[in-house]
């Protein structure tokens, strides 16, 4: 064990505490009685009492879990619990990620963890393991580039819950006008993030002054999603959703969604342009998505 959890054992010793429950940042745990279960698990009436046991987690994309069978081998998913059809509580070599140490086995396990016997309780399985990859150095909000490798966890904190009861025909739209709805689509959290990711890049750009290689014909302050790199994620939640929200709304459109240019527009009085005029620009249908509600309308 990291000599880093030093510091935490001995707070542990001082508070007089029976347990040590060690969390890693990677892990997200959906169910809250996660360690109900797990002292339950350690406390098991058929065995003695484990001084380590930990719970099932799976990181989605590659497979790879959360404990070493045997010294040195990384057990993955099918291997392990698959096909030798192993179920219950295991002893491994290792627990990682999560785990539940008996105060007693703290000194043992920080000076030999090998001789501290742990378990894995593949019954317990609360969560999942989010994924490193992906991780844009540099930006203010990185998890928003989070949508390949952690696809569970983006949307629930980026996609509007009620955008999947509209797809699902258990809510409808609110229609604002022929063929014209309003939905919801994107979190508060994600529009929020969004802008203040924009303004951290600080890039605005006029079309009187635009030498961008992707520059706009209509009179805007605007930067291109493609300009912080997150064209291809918005692209990536287009295929996925807008699809079947277009099927929804228009009686069965199947149009294959294409975006050729992705933007955001900035009206405030220090800008340039403070409107985007009425235009035609040969679109089939156009999702506009308001990121906040300090504006005023004007006819």
């Amino acid at each position: 064990m990291p000599a880093a959890f030093n510091p935490i054992v001995t707070r542990c010793e001082d508070f007089h505490c029976s347990h040590l429950l060690f969390l890693e940042p990677r892990v997200v745990l959906e169910d809250p009685t996660t360690l109900t279960l797990l002292l339950a698990a350690r406390r098991s009436v058929r065995v003695k009492a484990r001084p380590v046991v930990g719970p099932l987690l799976k990181e989605k994309k590659n497979g790879k879990v959360n404990f070493v069978y045997e010294h040195g081998e990384v057990s993955q998913w099918d291997d392990i619990i698959t096909s030798r059809t192993l179920r219950g509580s295991m002893r491994v070599a290792e627990v990682r990620m999560v785990r539940l140490v008996k105060k007693y086995s703290l000194e043992l396990l920080m000076t030999d963890e090998g001789k501290v016997e742990q378990h894995v309780n593949t019954h317990i399985r609360p969560g999942y393991i989010l994924s490193t990859k992906g991780f844009k150095e540099g930006k203010k909000h990185p998890d928003l580039w989070g949508l390949n490798n952690n696809k569970a966890m983006w949307a629930r904190r980026y996609i509007h819950p009620h955008l999947y009861k509209i797809i699902a025909g258990e809510a409808t739209a609110e229609e604002l006008g022929p063929d014209l709805y309003y939905v919801p689509f994107f979190t508060e959290r994600f529009c929020r993030e969004l802008i203040e990711e924009l303004e951290h890049f600080g890039k605005w750009q006029d079309k009187d002054k635009d030498d961008r290689e992707e520059s706009h014909l209509y009179t805007s302050t605007n930067i291109n999603l493609s300009q912080i790199g997150f064209a291809q994620e918005y692209e990536m939640v287009v295929l996925s959703l807008k699809k079947e929200l277009l099927a929804t709304l228009y009686g069965g459109y199947r149009g294959v969604p294409q975006s050729t240019l992705l933007f955001v527009l900035k009206y405030s009085p220090n800008t340039h342009y403070n409107t985007f005029k009425y235009h035609l620009d040969g679109a089939t249908y156009t999702f506009n998505i308001a990121l906040n509600h300090n504006f005023t309308v004007r006819s």
